[in-house]
């Protein structure tokens, strides 16, 4: 995922759209993760969940044209959620009593699901929390924290770093 965030500011690889949805929602997965693990590390009285709402019925592809884009959400419209069964899962999540002490886990349908491979990986959540703070710090701002920041990708020193 921050090879792909490297690669596309190098002008290495083109911006694809549905790659680019798709890592922002693995990296709220990541994120949560992480989140948990520090939260909890901190002995915080807050949890940090992800929710899948499912596939719902939204504009997300009007800039999308094309026969084939209209033609599958045409034939798939009646099995997408409406927006209140989409936020379903969000507001059970926020606030069932059931899950007050419930920290990182991922919910889709109202349940407690499992993510994928790559969506359970505390090894690249922590890589990624790692390289959202260099990004977002004050001194990021410097051409020369940023050139730090891609060498570091390149060559894995984040994931050596936390090793350490």
């Amino acid at each position: 995922m921050l090879q792909y965030l490297a690669d596309i500011s190098r002008n290495n690889r083109s911006y694809d759209a549905t790659r680019a949805y798709a890592l922002s929602k693995l990296a709220n997965v990541l994120h949560t993760i992480e989140l948990s693990r520090i939260l909890h590390k901190m002995d915080a009285n807050v949890t940090a969940n992800c929710v899948h709402p499912g596939i719902v019925r939204t504009r997300l592809t009007r800039d999308r044209d094309g026969l084939i884009t209209d033609l599958v959400f045409f034939l798939t419209s009646k099995l997408l959620k409406s927006v209140p069964q989409a936020a379903a899962t969000t507001c059970y999540v926020a606030t069932s009593p059931r899950l007050r002490n419930v920290c990182g886990k991922y919910f889709s349908d109202c349940n407690e699901a499992r993510t994928s491979k790559l969506g359970s990986c505390s090894v690249k959540a922590q890589r990624l929390w790692t390289g959202s703070e260099l990004l977002v710090s004050p001194s990021s701002c410097t051409p020369h924290l940023y050139q730090t920041f891609k060498y570091s990708l390149t060559n894995d020193v984040i994931c050596k770093s936390q090793a350490l």
